[in-house]
């Protein structure tokens, strides 16, 4: 933890804001999906996006993916792609998108947010899941 708070105390005062939310938004996210149903989940998502919204991608994603360390295995790709469109706000170019991997014996299924065909967050390695359904 010693560590984790060191790290967080080199960060600029954007960038610690930004974490901030990162983790607030991953907490919010990950209760609402736990304790909603998916339509109660739907409607909720949609009527809390804010027409303001954080304009810096690449600081979004660093801080969403610094923000799932804290609790690994709880704030797994849905969540981090999730919080990443709702902290976007109520812009179309993000596409929530989630897929399966195509050939395998078990089911393995992946979110990630696009933008213009450009994975911001939620790139694996040997990223080749085919997109079942989009979120717009």
């Amino acid at each position: 933890m010693n560590n984790w708070l060191k790290k967080y105390n080199k960060l600029g005062i954007r960038e610690r804001q930004t974490l901030k939310k990162a983790i607030l938004q991953l907490i919010w996210v990950y209760l609402n999906l736990r304790f909603r149903s998916f339509e109660n989940f739907k409607k909720w998502f949609k009527n809390s996006l804010k027409d303001e919204s954080i304009q810096d991608d690449e600081l979004l994603s660093a801080s969403i993916s610094k923000a799932s360390i804290i609790y690994p295995g709880m704030f797994t790709c849905l969540p981090q792609a999730l919080a990443f469109k709702k902290m976007k706000g109520k812009a179309s170019e993000y596409k929530l998108v989630i897929g399966v991997q195509p050939g395998v014996a078990k089911l393995d299924a992946h979110a990630w947010i696009e933008k213009k065909g450009e994975v911001l967050i939620g790139d694996v390695p040997d990223f080749n899941y085919l997109p079942l359904w989009t979120w717009e």
